[in-house]
């Protein structure tokens, strides 16, 4: 039951549309009323559009509403503009979570974005997910995860991430179980401090299965059998 899981609608987000294998018709706009969940945020609306443009355009266009002749703005409003990384739309996201969501990743855009802003790297969207949780799900080059995981251990060392909601979000929406490979491997690899409840993770991958395949048998088979992730994988 994806609406309730993860809310009544996605606001025209047809990346996520494309994640959660939803119907257009249930990807709604707010109230109904044709609520443009972009209206007044231009980052938003480049990074959005980066899939049909050069990565080298797509940053010619941001300079152009972040840093534009920076020599005649003063600091304060420098900064301001350059606030509007940190922005969030109608589901929470940030441009960042924009580039993350996007079937097509460039890592030059991803560098540019963090040396704006790199607090974009934290912030959550309206389900408690980071940028990085994105790009693990929709495919992101392993280069594009590894810039995106360091770069957030170097900036925000003391920061931990709730790894077990992210497992059950990919798990509940019947993520392939190599994208649930890729989150653990991630948080193995570059975030190896950080807690996950594997008790937990082995009871998601039978939620998984069942989702997936509708699987009489996986709540029974995985549950009492915590080898049977390996055999899952």
């Amino acid at each position: 039951d994806l609406q309730r899981l993860f809310g009544s609608n996605f606001g025209g987000c047809h990346d996520l549309q494309r994640l959660f294998g939803l119907k257009k018709d249930m990807t709604c706009n707010a109230s109904g009323l044709g609520f443009n969940r972009l209206h007044g945020l231009p980052i938003h609306k480049v990074c959005c559009d980066h899939a049909y443009r050069t990565a080298d355009e797509t940053i010619g266009r941001l300079d152009d509403i972040i840093d534009p002749t920076p020599c005649l703005r003063s600091d304060e409003v420098l900064f301001s503009i350059r606030s509007q990384l940190l922005s969030q739309d109608y589901l929470g996201m940030t441009p960042l979570h924009i580039l993350a969501c996007s079937k097509q990743h460039d890592l030059a855009l991803y560098q540019y974005v963090i040396e704006k802003q790199a607090k974009s790297l934290v912030i959550k969207d309206k389900w408690g997910c980071q940028p990085l949780f994105y790009a693990i799900w929709c495919g992101a080059s392993d280069e594009v995860v590894q810039f995106l995981s360091e770069s957030q251990t170097s900036a925000f060392p003391k920061l931990t991430m709730n790894w077990d909601t992210m497992i059950q979000t990919l798990c509940r929406a019947g993520a392939p179980p190599k994208v649930v490979k890729r989150l653990i491997f991630t948080q193995e690899t570059y975030f190896p401090d950080h807690n996950v409840n594997w008790q937990n993770l082995v009871q998601e991958l039978a939620i998984n299965c069942y989702v997936r395949c509708a699987h009489p048998h996986a709540m029974r088979y995985f549950l009492p059998n915590w080898r049977s992730v390996m055999d899952f994988f």
